[in-house]
């Protein structure tokens, strides 16, 4: 899956100023999504909305902003250590120029089977990025297929979709990031 980019109307990302009566999207609504790069499609509920906003006005208090909060504690990256002398690259063996973890605000108008992480990078994408994180996103969801127990055909137990929100979207500018969605992958055959 490759990573769009659209032309949204500025927002902060997930802001969604109607009731909270919208469906929930399902994974091949996210998938369409994420092809069509209607990125601004992913929304959050209300309450989540003010969770957000309250934890950004918090930690900006102590660390001028969230990029610098998640930069410091978060990731616990110095400046001089993100770069953009270089780009993405995933190396297997170098496990500290990115980090995997939830997302601590996930999209909640998707269904609750999907897991939401975030990939971030000391170092911005590019558009071969894309197959960078097609790579991380195998070895980390699947590695290993064969050696699982009752896995004798090789089937992946995990199915991702990907994407880099354009700057419009980001409320975290300064940090490169790209969200991944998770679930165990469904069995196709009948």
């Amino acid at each position: 899956m490759t990573p769009h980019s659209i032309n949204a109307q500025p927002s902060l990302s997930g802001e969604d100023n109607k009731e909270d009566s919208d469906p929930v999207l399902s994974w091949e609504d996210v998938k369409k999504i994420i092809e069509s790069g209607r990125l601004e499609l992913f929304k959050r509920k209300k309450a989540d909305i003010l969770k957000y906003r309250a934890w950004k006005a918090e930690v900006a208090k102590e660390y001028d902003s969230p990029d610098n909060y998640i930069r410091k504690v978060i990731l616990k990256w110095d400046n001089d250590e993100i770069s953009t002398s270089k780009y993405f690259t995933y190396d297997p063996s170098n496990k500290s120029d990115h980090l995997l973890r939830l997302n601590d605000f996930p999209y909640t108008r998707i269904d609750p089977s999907i897991t939401h992480y975030v990939l971030w990078s000391k170092f911005p994408f590019d558009p071969n990025s894309s197959e960078e994180i097609e790579r991380f996103s195998e070895a980390t969801f699947n590695s290993d297929i064969d050696n699982v127990e009752g896995n004798t055909n090789g089937v992946k137990k995990k199915e991702w979709l990907f994407f880099i929100n354009p700057s419009t979207l980001q409320s975290i500018k300064s940090v490169t990031h790209a969200h991944i969605l998770v679930r165990d992958a469904v069995d196709s055959e009948p």
